[in-house]
């Protein structure tokens, strides 16, 4: 055999071993590189819901209505968004890079908005429950639980008191089927308890080190393999990479890794269904949910403020507001259309307590986004970049039916450009509507599931949203 083609069949060889030899193998020159861990990070999902629409009348004028939250002069599909966010949105700037702002979705058939909240993750239109009427619920399974299923994991489903509310159908965004809701968690040491109780110290942790190490060991024999196999010119770079395998083992095993599935405080007792107390709940419900993520408990989660309908006073002095009026009635008057229990309540006043509450809700998405971003993920990045959240409402502008916005953070790993807003349809019901099936495949596509074309109601499938 020539020379000139024993070299060629060696590079090919070599070639192919490490195509054989996988992951680990193929990630060899990026080894030395790694903080702490040679495992692929798992493309996570947050569903965070907030009662009625988004609130945005710009300079406290409601009649000047939803374009408020754009950048001055903005026109056309896509944009950058402004380096300090307008508004309501204001406790969201320090997150500007990693938000998308998608406007302009329909929601599902004709039903009252108020009756909405089973289609917005199940992307189906929903049902009437005849044996409990006006309870009205969804006819298939929400993204959550899908993604879940997938991965063969168990969602975690939080919220903040969703029982006041006179329609079952508004209290539930999460389904495992048709006419099937997933009660969530209301109180945040329930769901403490869910994620860390039993814990001697760290067993969540201690899980994922030993997945870690067995990663490790199967690159580590790989790379003995190789050494054997490869030219011995290129024997010293694999030994090297074997001595890293070995630090990496012996940091593993000394307890180096697994800081951030450090367990937060267990929350106390206190009337966690109080409406004073949504923030606490929510914000207590963020950091569950984010190292719930972290530790790998699951890869898919819900946060929910209350129900659709809106039934909470907003008495959270810490944003200014302190209400005995529904957060519905509010939305209501702020653009001049009296609501159910609103008597008394002038536009001025609507309008002033609408956007403190719209500014408030979004600290707290805000405060949800601050947690992923402290914590590191199992391939050194923050936890937010494998991470997509979503700010969903299951009205439309300043209560009304259509013309949706959701917001996209995270997930910059993933694909995700940040700092941006999309106008992906025109919000109405015409040919060229973009309805919540589209957003949801999207998402879908995101995490790596690009098997599933469509989701929920395929009267509603057009394309999915590309968020890259």
């Amino acid at each position: 055999m020539a020379k000139n083609e024993m070299k060629s069949r060696n590079r090919m060889g070599r070639r192919g071993l490490l195509k054989g030899l996988g992951a680990a193998a193929a990630a060899l020159p990026f080894l030395s590189r790694m903080p702490v861990s040679a495992e692929a990070a798992t493309p996570k999902v947050i569903f965070f819901g907030t009662p009625n629409g988004f609130l945005v009348g710009p300079d406290d004028n409601a009649s000047r209505g939803y374009a408020g939250w754009r950048p001055p002069g903005f026109s056309g599909s896509e944009g950058a968004l402004a380096s300090a966010l307008p508004g309501v949105f204001a406790p969201l700037t320090r997150h500007r890079d990693d938000l998308v702002f998608v406007e302009g979705l329909t929601r599902l058939g004709s039903m009252h908005q108020h009756r909405v909240a089973g289609s917005a993750l199940t992307g189906r239109p929903i049902g009437e429950n005849s044996t409990r009427p006006p309870d009205f619920y969804a006819t298939g399974i929400s993204l959550d639980q899908f993604i879940a299923a997938r991965a063969g994991a168990t969602p975690l489903t939080t919220a903040f008191n969703v029982g006041s509310s006179n329609s079952g159908g508004e209290r539930y965004y999460s389904y495992l089927g048709a006419n099937r809701p997933v009660t969530p968690i209301q109180n945040p040491r329930d769901a403490f308890d869910r994620v860390f109780a039993g814990a001697t110290s760290d067993p969540v942790a201690e899980r994922r080190t030993i997945r870690r190490r067995r990663l490790l060991d199967l690159a580590g024999r790989d790379l003995a393999t190789l050494e054997r196999r490869v030219p011995s010119a290129d024997r010293d770079r694999v030994r090297q990479h074997i001595a890293s395998i070995d630090a990496l083992d012996r940091e593993l095993t000394e307890g180096g890794i697994g800081a951030s599935c450090a367990a937060p405080t267990r929350p106390g007792d206190y009337d966690f269904l109080a409406y004073q107390s949504l923030p606490q709940v929510i914000r207590q419900h963020s950091a569950v949910v984010a190292r719930a993520l972290a530790c790998g408990y699951t890869n898919t989660a819900t946060i929910m403020c209350g129900n659709t309908g809106g039934r909470n006073q907003p008495q959270w002095p810490e944003y200014g507001i302190n209400s005995s009026y529904w957060d519905h009635a509010i939305s209501h008057v702020f653009q001049g259309i009296p609501g159910p229990l609103s008597e008394g309540l002038s536009q001025g006043e609507a309008v002033r307590l609408g956007l403190a509450m719209q500014t408030a809700y979004n600290d707290l998405f805000a405060n949800l986004l601050d947690e992923l971003a402290n914590l590191e993920d199992v391939d050194g990045s923050r936890v937010l970049d494998n991470t997509l959240v979503i700010h969903f409402k299951g009205m439309a502008e300043n209560h009304s039916s259509d013309r949706l916005m959701w917001l996209l953070a995270g997930g910059r790993n993933l694909g995700v450009r940040g700092g941006r807003l999309k106008v992906v349809g025109p919000g109405g019901r015409g040919s060229d509507a973009r309805h919540i099936p589209d957003f949801l495949t999207g998402i879908l596509q995101t995490v790596g599931l690009t098997d599933v074309d469509t989701f929920g109601d395929p009267a509603f499938n057009g394309t999915p949203i590309d968020f890259g």
